[in-house]
């Protein structure tokens, strides 16, 4: 229905009260016309004529100007920080459309968890696209609440307020589980090395000290304590959103201060530990169940590779470098990561002042930037591995530690170094890098991104919450588009997630620990949650490993101080503080709201 305007209705009518004309109108120059129309002397309708004459605000009318729908533009779930797009479609051309005239609202009416960037309406188009990004777990429906300056072709403002016809479920990080060692006690430093494939979690106890040297199928651990910095490692299982320890695995030359457990890596049934101070003079692999008794060689170091069958896990191989080596922890010390046929070695310990990425077999001779650090990029052809890249740093320093944690996920290669010293709190999408050195150790993280063989700088990363001795980057972990970052000497009281793009300023509770998830759109990153331990405590180094697997994240606490030897399923943990670093390890997983 047609609504005259209130300029022509006030010069022709002197009438207070508004009235129907069925089928017939006159003009102010007596033409009468074959419509109908309600005439409003005031220019304004009261609340009856509008329940009377106009369609209800998800009913279209048959003529004027209204929202025909207002849909998605992509498919959902999306995650925090992510923009979206909803498709806004008139019945007839428009102009005059802006972010006034939406409201976010969730799927319930109330106020929604995003905000509207954009509004972009094509030149005679009856549709307009607008742009929101998502700022928090829960809803995004665009509602249109407001029609003032939204004009049709035909000259006719648009009437009524319209609520959007799809919504956007944002997901957000959850605590799932809270794991403690079936046998944990003071100083095991449960945690020390986490790793997730899928539903299968392993967990590395450096310090654990059973005599064992057999694997336990099962729920039950050894209580011994016999066999000082021996080190175990756990394997989880779940099945729904249920954790439960599937087996207990100890070295089958277990000795005093081996530290099996040291690192662990998870692919499918495969399993790889890695013991830094085990002391065989071996230097051949042997493929069984069996590992040498030899102790001649201190601190060679060894791996140790398991398979599973069914919820079986057994010793698939004892693996030693072909070469023996005593310094510095020799065999396995080194951080890697690999991912299909590429492997990237970290180096922190390189000396080179180049500040480029040589793409190519080559690296720098030089020796004059002492721990600068470097990351050496490894691709496999056919049964041929070739160097592919020597990364340094865009802003490499002396004693920056490029290189403490890499980790690989596909053609994405994301490397820490944990001393880095400028004072940015922002994350700058593309190749260059703050040369500010203000902050020490706040560290940073460095993302590149390969094309063909070529690689190149994506982001430089610098915590929300940047401060000195963070150790932001102290590990790292890459699943897809997302990214993990753990800085174990973050200092905040926080006990709970913040999905969205903050950080915690507070100082208060000394190297409790932090972790910060980062997702990539396209090429662009951008912080997705900061999240803390619930029961973070100052000193449980909160963040010192973490593991993504998909909608998975595994973090390790080896400072962690409670005495509970049992998984909490859920979103809770222990206060107590009576086990000295016993250690405990966080799962979290990335929820769609229904």
């Amino acid at each position: 229905m047609t609504r005259a305007q209130p300029s022509v209705m006030r010069s022709c009518f002197t009438r207070a009260i508004p009235f129907v004309v069925a089928a017939f109108s006159i003009s102010c120059g007596g033409k009468v016309e074959p419509q109908s129309l309600i005439f409003e002397p005031s220019g304004k309708a009261d609340d009856a004529g509008k329940a009377q004459g106009r369609k209800g605000a998800n009913q279209p009318s048959s003529q004027g100007l209204t929202v025909k729908r207002i849909v998605r533009q992509s498919t959902d779930p999306v995650h925090v920080s992510q923009q979206v797009e909803f498709e806004v479609e008139f019945s007839a051309n428009v102009s005059g459309v802006s972010v006034k005239n939406f409201s976010i609202t969730d799927s319930k009416g109330t106020a929604g968890s995003g905000v509207i960037e954009s509004v972009e309406c094509s030149e005679n188009s009856a549709s307009c696209i607008v742009a929101v990004r998502a700022i928090s777990p829960g809803n995004i429906r665009l509602d249109l609440s407001s029609t003032a300056g939204i004009l049709g072709s035909n000259g006719l403002e648009l009437e009524g307020s319209r609520k959007g016809d799809e919504t956007y479920r944002v997901g957000g990080w959850q605590q799932e589980a809270y794991v403690k060692a079936a046998n944990a006690n003071a100083g095991d430093e449960f945690g020390w090395s986490v790793s997730l494939s899928g539903d299968t979690l392993a967990v590395g106890a450096t310090r654990e000290a059973s005599n064992q040297t057999t694997i336990t199928n099962g729920s039950t651990a050894s209580a011994a304590n016999s066999l000082a910095g021996s080190g175990a490692v756990y394997v989880y299982r779940r099945s729904g959103t249920q954790w439960a320890q599937e087996a207990y695995v100890k070295a089958a030359n277990a000795d005093a201060s081996d530290r099996f457990g040291t690192s662990v890596s998870l692919s499918g049934d495969t399993l790889a530990a890695a013991a830094v101070r085990e002391a065989s003079n071996q230097t051949t692999i042997t493929n069984g169940s069996t590992a040498s008794a030899d102790n001649s060689a201190n601190e060679a170091g060894a791996v140790y590779v398991y398979r599973r069958s069914g919820t079986q896990w057994a010793q698939e191989a004892y693996v030693k470098a072909a070469k023996v080596t005593t310094v510095n922890y020799g065999f396995a010390r080194t951080t890697i990561s690999l991912s299909g046929d590429t492997l990237a070695v970290g180096a922190d310990g390189d000396r080179s002042n180049q500040t480029t990425i040589t793409n190519g077999s080559t690296a720098s001779a030089d020796n004059t930037s002492i721990s600068s650090g470097a990351v050496y990029v490894y691709r496999r052809n056919g049964t041929q591995w070739t160097q592919e890249a020597y990364v340094k740093a865009a802003n490499a320093n002396e004693s920056d530690r490029f290189g403490t944690s890499v980790s690989l996920s596909g053609d994405t290669l994301a490397a820490a170094a944990v001393r880095e010293a400028s004072n940015q709190t922002t994350i700058t999408n593309g190749s260059t890098a703050s040369a500010d050195n203000s902050l020490a150790s706040s560290g940073a993280v460095y993302v590149y991104r390969r094309s063909g063989t070529q690689w190149a700088q994506e982001a430089y990363v610098k915590a929300a919450n940047a401060d000195a001795s963070d150790g932001f980057g102290w590990s790292v972990s890459l699943s897809g588009d997302t990214l993990a970052v753990g800085a174990s000497d973050e200092a905040s009281n926080q006990t709970t997630i913040t999905n969205g793009s903050t950080a915690s300023a507070d100082n208060s509770l000394a190297s409790s620990g932090a972790v910060y998830v980062y997702r990539r759109s396209g090429t662009q990153w951008a912080q997705e949650a900061y999240v803390k331990a619930a029961n973070a405590d100052a000193s449980d180094g909160f963040g010192g490993s973490v593991s993504l697997s998909g909608d998975t994240l595994a973090v390790g606490a080896i400072g962690e101080d409670s005495n509970q030897t049992t998984i909490t399923n859920g979103s809770t943990a222990s206060a107590d503080n009576s086990s000295r670093s016993s250690g405990a390890v966080y799962v979290y997983r990335w929820v769609v709201p229904e």
